[in-house]
């Protein structure tokens, strides 16, 4: 298969998987609803003398935080509310595990195969379920360091 025929292909399977996160009106897991409450907090420390009381940000870089590295600017950046980020943030976590699964595939195999279309339906396992969204991240970059290393 052709690289263009099948990034066509994982487009379409993307958007399909990732529609189910498009309906919902919340975000599944059962933590990722603590990580919406926490980047509403710090989009809205700056402007509240009540939750600066309580809330203090002390930023310290951690490997378990790419939720709060791609999505607080973009709290900060955009007036969007946080739940809204957290679902782009979501989908775009589906779509960078699939395509890191189709490269470390293409790495492996030589080609560019309808298996690499696989990676997109290990997004919804337990992980996403607890709402481990920093370790599917983490996940996600391994594999695609790893497929690109192989490259």
């Amino acid at each position: 298969m052709h690289a263009k025929k099948f990034w066509g292909w994982f487009i379409l399977a993307w958007l399909i998987t990732a529609f189910p996160l498009m309906l919902l009106h919340a975000v599944p897991g059962v933590d990722t609803p603590n990580h919406v409450a926490r980047l509403h907090v710090l989009a809205s420390l700056p402007n509240s003398s009540t939750l600066g009381q309580y809330y203090k940000s002390h930023w310290v870089l951690l490997p378990n935080l790419a939720v709060d590295l791609f999505v607080t600017p973009l709290v900060y950046l955009f007036n969007l509310s946080a739940l809204t980020l957290m679902k782009v943030f979501l989908i775009n976590m589906v779509g960078i595990t699939g395509a890191a699964f189709a490269i470390l595939n293409r790495a492996i195999s030589g080609k560019w195969s309808p298996w690499g279309l696989a990676g997109l339906l290990f997004t919804y396992s337990y992980v996403l379920g607890f709402g481990f969204t920093n370790y599917l991240f983490g996940i996600a970059l391994a594999l695609l360091t790893v497929g690109i290393q192989l490259l």
